[in-house]
């Protein structure tokens, strides 16, 4: 990965997991982290989702940082499903409770077309650009 002068990615990449699970899980903290993220991600697969954006601090060069802020592409998700088997996910409790107990912030729900958010996290609280990481979930099911 190619990271500027501030420690943010240059441009935003497309990753699998595994490559993600390379790039950015260097040291036992971020493994911790990346593991279980890996949880929510197969949950997410199952709910007919196809792609997340891995942004924030994690998708830095940051040694470590406190969590992996997640940005769902919510385009095709059963949301009968999601609200019968995951409502946490929609209420502030809920999110609350995952971001403390697992490390994995969900920062956002959109639909796909709509890029307010994800443009919102191109920028660092300095202002300074940076990129994310899309990781498909079409082989999420491959990893441990």
């Amino acid at each position: 990965m190619k990271f500027d002068k501030n420690g943010n990615l240059r441009e935003t990449k497309t990753l699998t997991y595994g490559e993600f699970e390379k790039e950015f899980g260097f040291n036992e903290s971020r493994t911790d982290k990346l593991k279980r993220v890996l949880l929510f991600l197969k949950i997410l697969k199952s709910l007919g989702c196809a792609s997340v954006y891995i942004a924030g601090s994690f998708v830095t060069s940051k040694e470590f940082p406190n969590d992996i802020d997640l940005c769902v592409d919510a385009t095709n998700i059963d949301y009968l499903k999601l609200t019968k088997e995951y409502p946490e996910f929609l209420q502030t409790k809920g999110i609350e409770k995952i971001k403390k107990e697992h490390s994995v912030h969900f920062a956002a729900f959109f639909d796909f077309g709509s890029t307010e958010i994800l443009d919102w996290f191109k920028k660092d609280r300095d202002d300074n650009p940076r990129g994310l990481v899309k990781i498909y979930l079409n082989d999420i099911d491959d990893y441990d």
